[in-house]
């Protein structure tokens, strides 16, 4: 059985992993980030957990491992998944998860393949809902739990962001809060600091534009 999460960074894949580990007993995990592997580690995680099973297997960021196309190089890391994960040695009380932002990266061979993984899951943005539950428990955290604050605004102007942009939002409105000598976030810290972070989203999306350079969406990382 092997799932694996889909979205964009910072809607919480990693958040959702480590609730599924929580809450399982009797049940080992190995934790794989894409710096840990090299040739031949794939197929000695595998055997350590037929060993340790029942086990999970978690890939973090498997776009890291499964991102280059066969046709242009041979990807050593890559053949050793695709054997460990449906291969002859047979994987039973091994359950795999894996996390991805980008599975249009992926060889076809792990995205769309039956029996490689069984579920796609994809972990949007927040919605309304989540986004003013999400708010207002950072808000309490940081910011004294002011009542006055015009949260029905906030949480429309947040709209399309994940949990951690919403969290830096938070963060930066309690920054400016303390810089001004207050221990109370106000509205002012709050969209003032939003404002701040929607700059910054869009200089990491789009890149700096001058007269000396501009890069549109193709040419940087989403």
């Amino acid at each position: 059985m092997c799932s694996s999460d889909l979205g964009e960074p910072g809607t919480g894949k990693t958040l959702i992993v480590k609730h599924v580990v929580s809450r399982l007993e009797g049940t080992s995990v190995i934790l794989v980030t894409p710096d840990e592997l090299g040739r031949g580690s794939i197929r000695r995680i595998f055997e350590h957990a037929r060993l340790m099973a029942p086990c999970l297997v978690v890939l973090e960021d498997i776009d890291n491992i499964g991102a280059i196309s066969r046709d242009i190089a041979q990807h050593p890391i890559l053949g050793e998944l695709l054997v460990a994960m449906d291969g002859t040695d047979g994987n039973s009380g091994v359950v795999v998860v894996a996390t991805t932002n980008h599975l249009g990266f992926l060889d076809g061979a792990i995205r769309s393949r039956p029996g490689r993984f069984d579920r796609v899951i994809h972990v949007s943005s927040p919605s309304v809902s989540v986004r003013r539950v999400m708010l207002t428990d950072q808000v309490n955290r940081f910011g004294g739990n002011p009542p006055e604050l015009d949260m029905s605004r906030l949480v429309k102007e947040t709209d399309g962001m994940t949990g951690a942009y919403l969290n830096e939002v938070v963060k930066s409105a309690f920054i400016r809060c303390r810089q001004r000598g207050a221990t109370v976030i106000q509205d002012n810290d709050l969209f003032e600091a939003l404002s701040d972070v929607k700059g910054s989203r869009t200089m990491s999306m789009e890149g700096p534009r001058g007269d000396s350079m501009e890069m549109g969406r193709d040419g940087l990382f989403a």
